[in-house]
């Protein structure tokens, strides 16, 4: 499972770079805010995109993904989880609501014009590395 410096990293109020493949292999990254979750036997983090993207495609094509999340108050410490990702249709905009309340807003209606479609992410991780 996580190290308590793990833990304290991905409970701040960092943004994450979450990695995954192109159609051609290529890697795309896209910096994201998160919500993670220790459970009892699997760390999971859960993301919001809206459906459209390009992170969101490409992991419906193919699953595996990377995020890394670098401690702002200590740049040298940082967090890489390595897993793979379940996507999800996110009508009621819970999971975006609750990514965004994690940093301080109410909800995340100022973050997309009405009718928005978004898609939840959720990133089963089977690897924890950093420093």
């Amino acid at each position: 499972m996580l190290d308590d410096r793990a833990r304290s990293i991905l409970a701040g109020l960092h943004t994450a770079v979450l990695t995954t493949l192109n159609p051609d292999g290529s890697p795309q990254s896209t910096p994201l805010w998160y919500v993670a979750e220790e459970l009892e036997d699997e760390i999971v983090v859960w993301m919001s995109a809206r459906s459209d993207r390009q992170k969101v495609k490409n992991v419906a094509r193919d699953p595996r993904a990377s995020l890394v999340v670098v401690d702002a108050e200590s740049p040298s410490h940082y967090v890489e989880l390595r897993g793979t990702v379940t996507v999800s249709d996110d009508p009621d905009y819970a999971v975006r609501d609750r990514v965004v309340q994690k940093h301080g807003w109410e909800n995340g209606n100022s973050f997309d014009p009405p009718g928005t479609l978004r898609t939840a992410l959720r990133l089963s991780v089977q690897r924890v590395l950093g420093r």
